[in-house]
């Protein structure tokens, strides 16, 4: 059982896991932008950003941080690059990014 399931409607435990995953998400933001090779940058982001939204409900924290995301991943990589369409679509797919933006 996990502490989902043991926890469930606790505040307490909400609340540390709301800011556990703002400190982790934050810090993965920062490894993202600090990554000296360009294209191993936009690959990070992409690996971040699929791993945001595969792991998160869908909302506009999460929305803004794949956004955020891909943006990085755009200055570092060709607009032809498979696993930035691919991220993209996924996105779309997931309600996480607008359909007219890519």
């Amino acid at each position: 059982m996990g502490n989902d399931s043991l926890f469930y409607c606790d505040q307490q435990y909400l609340q540390e896991l709301l800011s556990f995953s703002a400190v982790l998400l934050q810090s993965l933001i920062d490894t993202v932008l600090q990554e000296p090779i360009q294209a191993a940058g936009g690959n990070l982001a992409l690996d971040a950003c699929n791993a945001i939204a595969s792991s998160f409900e869908v909302c506009q924290g999460a929305s803004d941080i794949c956004s955020k995301l891909v943006e990085t991943a755009k200055l570092s990589l060709s607009s032809d690059n498979k696993y930035l369409q691919s991220t993209i679509e996924f996105l779309k797919n997931r309600g996480l990014m607008l359909s007219g933006k890519s």
